[in-house]
C-alpha cells in the first residue's frame, strides 16, 4: 500500500469528536473534507515562499536606505567643494567628483541588492517546483464515501461520483441518516486501497 492519507474537517468548525473522529450534523448542513498531508504540506511551502518575499521587501527597505545615505553624502560632499566639485568627464558629460563617486556607488549598491534578489528568487523557484510535485503527487487522489451500517464498517473503494484530483469534498447528508447511522469518507491514490482505519477516515451522522 502507497501513502496512508488523512482526512480531517475545514468546515464547519464545531461538532467534530477527535477521539472518534465523527463528525455530528443537522440533516442538509454542508460540510468540506480536506486531506490532512496535503494541507500541511502546502502550508508549509507557502510559508517559505511568504518569509523569501519578506526577506525581499527588507532587502528593498535597505536599499531604499542607503539610496538615501548616499544622496545626502554627496550632497554633502558637493557643498564642502574642493576636490568634490572639480568637473570630470564620465561617459561623454561633465561631472562633478561627488557625482561620479555617487553615481558608482549607487550602481554598486543597486548591483548587490539584485544578485541578492536573484538568490530569493532562485530559491522561490526551487520551493515552487516543490509545490508543483506536490500538486501533481495528489492529482490521482480519490475518495471512498459511501454509508458505514456499523463503526467496523469498512470503505468499499473509490467513490465513482467524486472526481479524481480533487484535494476537498464539499458534501451534504441527507435524510436517510436522519436519526443514525454513519458515512464514511477516506482521500486515498488512486491504485492504492483505503485503509478504513480510525486514524485516517471521518465518519458522520446526523442529530
Amino acid at each position: 500500500m502507497g501513502q496512508k492519507l488523512t482526512a480531517f474537517i475545514l468546515h464547519p468548525d464545531n461538532g467534530f469528536n477527535e477521539q472518534y473522529r465523527v463528525l455530528t450534523l443537522n440533516e442538509g448542513e454542508v460540510f468540506t473534507v480536506g486531506i490532512k498531508e496535503y494541507e500541511e504540506a502546502k502550508k508549509e511551502f507557502q510559508k517559505k515562499i511568504d518569509d523569501i518575499r519578506n526577506e525581499k521587501n527588507i532587502i528593498d527597505a535597505n536599499l531604499k536606505t542607503e539610496e538615501n545615505r548616499l544622496f545626502q553624502q554627496a550632497q554633502e560632499r558637493y557643498r564642502e567643494g574642493g576636490k568634490w566639485i572639480e568637473p570630470k568627464k564620465v561617459n561623454g558629460k561633465i561631472v562633478s567628483q561627488a557625482q561620479e563617486t555617487y553615481d558608482a556607488n549607487i550602481e554598486d549598491a543597486r548591483a548587490r541588492v539584485g544578485k541578492l534578489k536573484d538568490q530569493k528568487n532562485a530559491q522561490i523557484k526551487v520551493i515552487e517546483n516543490e509545490l508543483s510535485t506536490l500538486e501533481s503527487t495528489f492529482s490521482s487522489v480519490v475518495w471512498a464515501w459511501n454509508l458505514a451500517y456499523s463503526r467496523s464498517s469498512k470503505p468499499s473503494g473509490k467513490n465513482e461520483l467524486l472526481g479524481v484530483g480533487e484535494k476537498e469534498q464539499t458534501l451534504t447528508l441527507r435524510r436517510h441518516l436522519h436519526g443514525g447511522g454513519f458515512a464514511w469518507i477516506e482521500p486515498f491514490l488512486d491504485g492504492d486501497k483505503p485503509t478504513g482505519i480510525l486514524k485516517t477516515d471521518c465518519m458522520f451522522t446526523q442529530d
